[in-house]
C-alpha cells in the first residue's frame, strides 16, 4: 500500500514492546531504518524528532515535546476550568455593573424626588408668602378704609357742628 501510493515515510510504534519501526523512501523504494538509525531520528519530511525511552517521545522542530493524550486532556480540562472561571468572572462583573447601574438609577430617582419635594416645599412657601402678603395688604387696605371712613365721619361731624354753630350764632344775632 505505502509503496503503491508513493508514501515518503511512515512509522509504526508497538506499545507492548516499546519498539519504533520507520520506513523512509530511498531511490523510489521504502527502506526500513535500523535501530541505530532510528534512535534520536529526525524526520526529513516532517522535521520532527523521535526518541524511544520507556515510551515514544516526539519533538517539534523547535525542540518542544509533543504532549501525550493525557497531557492534552489535562490541558483541555485546565483550559475549560480557566474559561469557566473567566466566564463566571465576566458574569459577576456584568452583574456588578448592572447592580451599579441600578443603584445609580435609584440614586438619580431619589435625588430627583428630593429635588421635586424641595421645589414643592419652596413653591408652597412662596405661595404662603404671597398669601400672607395679600392678607397683609388686605388688612392694611381695610385699616386704611376704616381710617378714611373715620376721617370722613369726623369731617362730617365737624361740618355738622360748624353748621349748628353757625345756626346758633345766627339765632343769637337775631335775638340780640
Amino acid at each position: 500500500f505505502y509503496e503503491l501510493y508513493d508514501v515518503k515515510e511512515y512509522y509504526l510504534f508497538n506499545h507492548t514492546s516499546n519498539k519504533l519501526d520507520a520506513w523512509v523512501r530511498y531511490k523510489n523504494k521504502l527502506k526500513q531504518l535500523s535501530e541505530t538509525e532510528i534512535s534520536n531520528w529526525t524526520s526529513p519530511e516532517l522535521n520532527i524528532s523521535f526518541e524511544v525511552t520507556d515510551t515514544l517521545n516526539l519533538y517539534y522542530p523547535d525542540g518542544r515535546k509533543f504532549k501525550s493524550t493525557i497531557e492534552l486532556e489535562r490541558d483541555r480540562k485546565k483550559e475549560k476550568l480557566r474559561a469557566e472561571r473567566e466566564k463566571n468572572r465576566a458574569e459577576n462583573e456584568k452583574k456588578k455593573a448592572e447592580n451599579e447601574k441600578k443603584k445609580a438609577k435609584l440614586r438619580v430617582e431619589n435625588e430627583k424626588k428630593k429635588a421635586e419635594v424641595r421645589v414643592e416645599k419652596e413653591k408652597k412657601k412662596a405661595e404662603l408668602r404671597v398669601e400672607n402678603e395679600k392678607k397683609k395688604a388686605k388688612t392694611e387696605k381695610l385699616r386704611a378704609d376704616k381710617e378714611k371712613n373715620r376721617a370722613e365721619n369726623e369731617k362730617l361731624r365737624a361740618e355738622k357742628l360748624e353748621a349748628e354753630l353757625k345756626a346758633l350764632k345766627l339765632k343769637l344775632n337775631q335775638m340780640g
